[in-house]
């Protein structure tokens, strides 16, 4: 079962030595990241969702507005398949031990803020302006980017949804501070679309209806909906703080 996992990830597993296994991710030609991990099954999960979270982020997409003008690009990445990653292995690892503590999921989690921030640094020092919104239309969040040049910042996605937005980006970037926007992505919906895009195999040992923390218990839900949360109101800050700066 850890092989099936680990390729449909995209990941490989390698016995390095008796006591620990190697973990590698590639993000991209010549951009492995390697990762050991005692042999124990509670660090082989947890490395396990890691690993997904750093391939979903290479699942970004970079293209080009054809519709627009041909010097604004955006990014979208999809923080549902990012988490649906995770919850992916948790169901198929499930037994006595999958609540784990708060301990060894912030190990994971200082992991994957590591990733997110600098995938923000490796967006930076391409672009000279992006602002962060939701888009309502399907409640993930969208990274927008406005390229070199002095036009107005332009909002991509749902004609109708950005016109209730104000076809502004700057609005959509300052409503997401909004104590009411953690909203737009919830677990809930997070876990419809994992089962969208699992495999038949996998998704016949999922159960049909919500809510998540049935199967992978209250404590263990919370605290990742509270993490996702917070990562993503933390990166919007650092943006904010980025853009009064420059």
């Amino acid at each position: 079962m850890l092989s099936y996992i680990g390729s449909y990830l995209g990941y490989t597993t390698t016995n390095s030595s008796s006591s620990t296994t190697t973990v590698t991710v590639e993000l991209g030609p010549q951009q492995p990241v390697s990762v050991q991990v005692p042999n124990n099954p509670l660090s082989i999960r947890i490395i396990n969702w890691f690993a997904g979270f750093v391939k979903a982020m290479q699942d970004k997409t970079i293209e080009q507005s054809s519709n627009v003008c041909e010097e604004i690009y955006f990014v979208t990445i999809d923080t549902g398949h990012i988490f649906s990653k995770i919850f992916f292995a948790a169901e198929i690892y499930k037994d006595s031990d999958l609540k784990v503590n708060k301990e060894k999921w912030q190990i994971c989690l200082n992991k994957i803020e590591g990733i997110i921030e600098s995938t923000f640094e490796e967006i930076y020092s391409c672009f000279d302006r992006i602002a962060i919104g939701y888009l309502h239309a399907n409640g993930m969040p969208l990274f927008f980017i406005k390229s070199i040049g002095n036009r107005d910042p332009i909002c991509f996605g749902n004609q109708e949804e950005i016109k209730k937005s104000g076809n502004c980006l700057e609005h959509l970037l300052d409503k997401v501070g909004d104590s009411n926007m953690p909203k737009y992505t919830t677990m809930s919906n997070i876990y419809r679309k994992a089962r969208e895009e699992m495999p038949l195999e996998i998704r016949a040992k999922l159960p049909l209806q919500e809510p998540l923390n049935q199967y992978i218990g209250d404590e263990l839900f919370h605290f990742l909906d509270h993490k996702m949360k917070e990562i993503w109101n933390r990166m919007v800050v650092q943006y904010k703080l980025k853009r009064i700066h420059t």
